[in-house]
């Protein structure tokens, strides 16, 4: 990230994004998450059935902190950057500027660089059982 929290999008992310995209947390709040618009759309309707279904104060209180800290209609600049949102950078990634940036199914996880080659070397370290189990 650059010192005004803009990170280059590689061409191939930008192109899978399309124009206009919705830069959310993750699932779990671990890392920054960028969605095409279309796919946060189906994600954010999933969620409003389920807790139209079960009514679940839990659901709606994750649902309320989602929307709290999701940037809809964002778009790379003529340079190929976004600006990831102040307050979502500091609550996610807190002060560190170095990022690495991975296609996730359906959308884009922008994690800190340490905590993400962690979380490679432990399922690096289980491939094995986890290859059993599949």
């Amino acid at each position: 990230l650059d010192s005004k929290g803009r990170m280059v999008m590689p061409l191939a992310f930008r192109e899978m994004l399309g124009e206009k995209f919705c830069i959310t947390p993750s699932f779990d709040f671990s890392a920054i998450a960028v969605y095409p618009e279309i796919e946060y759309a189906r994600m954010r309707e999933s969620y409003d059935r389920m807790l139209k279904k079960h009514r679940l104060p839990e659901l709606q209180e994750y649902l309320q902190n989602l929307d709290a800290l999701s940037y809809r209609d964002q778009e790379c600049d003529g340079q190929g950057r976004v600006l990831l949102p102040a307050r979502l950078r500091q609550i996610i990634l807190g002060e560190d500027k170095d990022v690495d940036i991975m296609g996730n199914n359906d959308h884009l996880r922008i994690a800190v660089r340490v905590k993400a080659e962690d979380q490679l070397f432990d399922f690096m370290a289980n491939i094995g059982e986890t290859l059993a189990n599949m």
